[in-house]
């Protein structure tokens, strides 16, 4: 970061006409975010028909005859490309099925911690 290129805080109007204009960006992006994930809900539930993929799919072994939508075949294929060495689609596998290591160790954390301040808590109130 570079000192000399950042500005002063200003205070007073000019602080809160860039505070609004912020606000105003934040909406636009909150609501074009809104949209393309409510157009990727809908396209998830639409038949899959495009035929490669399809093929190299059932190739692989995968049943894709009782749910054929995108979302499963995008789910096929995570999981393929996972089987064949992509390490990132492995991970990412991993953390849908919440079975990464990472995130179990952050869960036993999270339990630990709040373990921790309960016992604080029932302390407090026992007079420690």
């Amino acid at each position: 970061m570079n000192p000399e290129n950042l500005k002063p805080i200003q205070a007073g109007a000019d602080a809160k006409a860039k505070g609004r204009k912020g606000g105003i960006a934040s909406g636009k992006s909150k609501r074009r975010k809104k949209k393309i994930a409510s157009i990727l809900v809908d396209a998830m539930k639409q038949d899959m028909n495009v035929g490669k993929i399809r093929d190299d799919l059932t190739a692989a072994g995968f049943d894709l005859k009782d749910d054929d939508t995108i979302a499963a075949t995008l789910a096929y294929s995570l999981l393929y490309s996972a089987m064949n060495g992509n390490m990132q689609a492995a991970r990412l596998v991993l953390e849908l099925l919440e079975e990464d290591p990472e995130m179990e160790h952050r869960k036993r954390i999270d339990g630990i911690t709040l373990d921790l301040k309960e016992r604080v808590v029932k302390a407090k109130e026992e007079g420690w």
